[in-house]
């Protein structure tokens, strides 16, 4: 070979590598904390469904617990007032009680609003769990008002009619009170506490499907929530039908069955529990 030509090749050869060497070390820099960066984001989206499953097992306990507080409470309160109608001495005022539990409040997952997932049903359901919470802990606490109230009201009966005592009358007003306020109380156990359960134990049937492993939690989001042929063709449709209640009771009847099966459960217990 011409010693010209190999000089040149030579000269060329170094300058490409001069080039290259640092071009793809930054290639490979930049690589390498692309992939750092996606595996800290997923690791970060993995604690958030993991924060999610605790702070709502937290609140279904919680729930099943008041329940349970305020089924007790009712049982004793309805062998109160039976205890009064069994009054026979038509001279005997109605002095009986009982105490009236300590509460507490329902677990709230104060982040639900701020915390960041990728599903439009997930984050709904969120959303209304954190205010139906803070709906019911603040109805709970009145309850404890209400009672005293009752107790109070009898007693101040007591005290007007004692120039004119009528015994029966008091009775009969006590044990009345008594009734309406355990009928409240088990509506609202029975109803609303019952309703805050079905939300959450959605939340986390739903939660558990995208907290599986990445592709398995991804092909689960994308099956029920993304574009595809079965639900969304177009990015368009997508859109339209994924801001309106219709995709949210989609997803309500694909995990209807689970749901079901977990407030069964839930539902059992609470009876053993309360020998109902």
């Amino acid at each position: 070979m011409d010693p010209n030509t190999y000089k040149f090749l030579y000269d060329w050869q170094q300058l490409i590598g001069a080039f290259l060497g640092p071009f793809l070390a930054i290639i490979f820099s930049s690589l390498s904390f692309y992939i750092t960066w996606l595996i800290g984001k997923w690791r970060r989206y993995r604690e958030t469904f993991r924060k999610i499953e605790v702070h709502t097992t937290y609140a279904m306990n919680s729930t099943v617990s008041m329940q349970d507080k305020l089924t007790s409470f009712v049982n004793q309160a309805k062998k109160l007032v039976a205890d009064i109608r069994g009054i026979t001495n038509p001279n005997e005022f109605a002095l009986h009680t009982i105490n009236f539990p300590a509460l507490g409040e329902i677990h709230l997952f104060s982040e639900a609003p701020d915390i960041g997932v990728r599903s439009y049903f997930l984050h709904n359901k969120l959303l209304w769990a954190h205010s139906s919470t803070k709906d019911l802990n603040s109805i709970l606490g009145t309850f404890s008002d209400g009672w005293s109230h009752i107790i109070n009201l009898n007693n101040r009966l007591i005290d007007l009619t004692k120039d004119t005592p009528n015994p029966t009358f008091q009775r009969g007003q006590y044990a009345e009170n008594i009734e309406i306020f355990c009928k409240e109380i088990e509506r609202f156990s029975n109803d609303d506490l019952s309703k805050n359960l079905i939300t959450l134990s959605q939340i986390k049937i739903y939660n558990e499907m995208l907290r599986q492993s990445y592709f398995v939690g991804s092909y689960n989001l994308w099956k029920n929530e993304g574009l595809s042929f079965k639900y969304f063709r177009t990015y368009s449709e997508h859109k339209a039908f994924s801001r309106n209640l219709e995709s949210i009771e989609r997803i309500e009847g694909i995990i209807q069955d689970e749901t079901t099966k977990l407030l069964s459960e839930i539902e059992e217990r609470h009876k053993k529990i309360n020998n109902i």
